[in-house]
């Protein structure tokens, strides 16, 4: 009896953190997103930042849904629903192209300028990026294993995740290049499959490349990101450890 409750508590516990951990990511969207519009709505090539972290997050809360569902039904309407707005995520990298439009160098040292808008637009920007390129990565990794353990599907989760990056590739090309987003899916779905339809059907060899670059961009990206998971986890795990040993002596020293 002490042993099963011991392990609700630890259970009820990792599930307070959980619920923390989303609300502080929440929490860091919404200030972040409220930065962005007021340093960026004047600015019509820089605000995109604003409306593209909206698109990219939206994946990331999908995820917490698909993390509570029990339904299996639902868990495939939230999974495809995250599917149309997965690519979202990792195209916020592609935004940094945006970046050569700064003037970062005096013109005349020519060294790095001290102009303080352009630090403050790189900061910002990154700020939107890096936190949404991992979360995107948690978010497939997520997601993968989600649809084997609820959905019982017979599949490796490292292939599973190896199919979405691809299908996520796809999405970016489509979004960089075709110059449609997930939203044109809901409201002009006839117009945006067409489209999409029409530039495969004529697509070049150096687009296939482009296309072959990016997944592998985005495996990579997801390798590194398992291998801090990995490492994390092997710290957190050597820090219970240790801390276990700790206690036990506390024990043994009161008795």
């Amino acid at each position: 009896m002490g042993q099963w409750l011991g392990e609700r508590v630890k259970t009820g516990g990792t599930m307070y953190l959980l619920n923390k951990t989303m609300n502080g990511i929440r929490l860091y969207y919404l200030i972040l997103l409220g930065i962005l519009y007021l340093s960026f709505y004047q600015s019509s090539v820089y605000f995109l930042f604003f409306t593209n972290t909206i698109l990219a997050y939206i994946p990331i809360e999908l995820t917490f849904l698909a993390m509570y569902c029990k339904k299996k039904y639902i868990i495939v309407v939230v999974v495809c629903l995250w599917l149309v707005f997965l690519p979202n995520n990792f195209y916020l990298m592609t935004d940094l192209f945006h970046l050569s439009l700064l003037t970062p160098y005096d013109e005349v040292t020519l060294l790095i300028s001290k102009d303080l808008m352009n630090w403050i637009k790189l900061f910002l920007i990154l700020l939107a990026v890096m936190p949404s390129t991992i979360l995107g990565c948690w978010s497939i990794d997520k997601i993968a294993r989600i649809l084997v353990e609820k959905l019982t599907i017979g599949v490796y989760p490292a292939l599973l995740i190896a199919c979405l990056l691809f299908m996520d590739s796809i999405g970016i090309y489509i979004g960089r290049f075709t110059r449609l987003n997930s939203t044109d899916i809901f409201v002009r779905h006839n117009q945006a499959l067409q489209k999409i339809f029409a530039d495969f059907e004529d697509i070049d060899n150096r687009s296939i490349v482009l296309l072959l670059l990016l997944y592998l961009f985005l495996c990579g990206i997801m390798i590194g990101y398992q291998l801090i998971k990995q490492l994390l986890y092997k710290n957190w795990e050597e820090s219970v450890k240790s801390n276990g040993c700790t206690h036990s002596r506390r024990q043994s020293s009161h008795k």
